[in-house]
């Protein structure tokens, strides 16, 4: 769970529309169960590139919460 921030707005512009204050989850899906594994060896490397950049949020996500924490 989220609540939006300016902060977290200019990370997810598609959030703009939303007003400070409010909260929202982001929610991921493990498609393997439902896709085939030729349709998972054809999007290997994004999907790879796709964990990296989730585990470079995750990071940057505890580090803003820290830095909230710490006010």
């Amino acid at each position: 769970m989220h609540q939006i921030t300016p902060f977290i707005k200019n990370k997810y512009p598609f959030l703009n529309h939303l007003k400070v204050g409010s909260l929202v989850f982001f929610v991921e899906i493990d498609i393997k169960p439902i896709v085939s594994n030729h349709t998972l060896k054809n999007f290997h490397n994004l999907l790879k590139e796709r964990a990296k950049v989730r585990s470079s949020i995750i990071r940057e996500e505890e580090h803003y919460d820290n830095y909230i924490q710490n006010m």
